[in-house]
């Protein structure tokens, strides 16, 4: 097993092997000192490895129909499609290896335990995004109806936090000029991470956000 100091060059099956073994050694626990300065008393993961990994197999056709199988095969109703023991048990499926290697994922990972993959959230946030059954995206959660009161509000109490790139905007908001619209259904938003190259686009985009506001909140800590 890898060491954590090595996350840069990490793999997808590296992720899961370190979970397996660290299961409590978490983003938020990376940065208690940072988030107790930044007086974020409710921390959370911005994005979800376990959700976006699972959204690429789910929507990309070259995998879809194999990831579809796995699950058929699982035949355990309470278990959701994005848990971590389905999606180890995909990671390690010899179809599905291709998707593993690709660089969009590996660069993910390589910034995912970032302070910049954190954000401030109300009480109760978490289990929300959790039960939401929306893969933990929060461009998706943070644009449905009811929860847009409380995403309004983090902008308003966290104002040097970096959230508007996620909670006020839209997906790609602005990419060569064109305007997507905001997803506020998890279903409309597979079918558009389905279309051409939109997943690892998106991927992209994540990994982006994570580093703009990387390099925001140290600022904002050294000040």
């Amino acid at each position: 097993m890898k060491s954590f100091q090595s996350v840069a060059d990490w793999s997808v099956a590296d992720w899961f092997d370190w979970k397996n073994h660290n299961g409590n050694d978490s983003v938020e626990n990376s940065h208690k000192n940072a988030l107790k300065k930044l007086g974020w008393r409710h921390p959370d993961v911005l994005y979800s490895f376990l959700g976006i990994y699972c959204l690429g197999l789910e929507t990309q056709s070259q995998y879809k129909d194999r990831f579809n199988q796995l699950w058929e095969q699982e035949n355990n109703a309470r278990q959701k499609r994005y848990s971590r023991q389905f999606l180890q048990k995909c990671c390690a499926d010899s179809h599905l290896r291709e998707f593993n290697n690709t660089h969009e994922l590996k660069d993910f990972l390589s910034v995912y335990y970032s302070l910049g993959n954190l954000i401030p959230v109300w009480p109760g946030g978490n289990s929300a995004r959790g039960r939401a059954g929306v893969y933990d995206i929060p461009e998706v959660f943070f644009h449905q109806k009811d929860v847009r009161p409380w995403a309004e509000r983090l902008l308003e109490v966290y104002p040097d936090a970096a959230l508007s790139d996620v909670v006020k905007t839209n997906i790609l908001a602005a990419e060569h000029g064109s305007v997507y619209a905001v997803f506020d259904s998890i279903t409309n938003f597979k079918t558009w991470l389905g279309h051409e190259d939109n997943y690892f686009r998106y991927v992209s985009h994540c990994i982006q956000v994570i580093q703009s506001r990387e390099k925001h909140l140290k600022k904002h800590l050294r000040k």
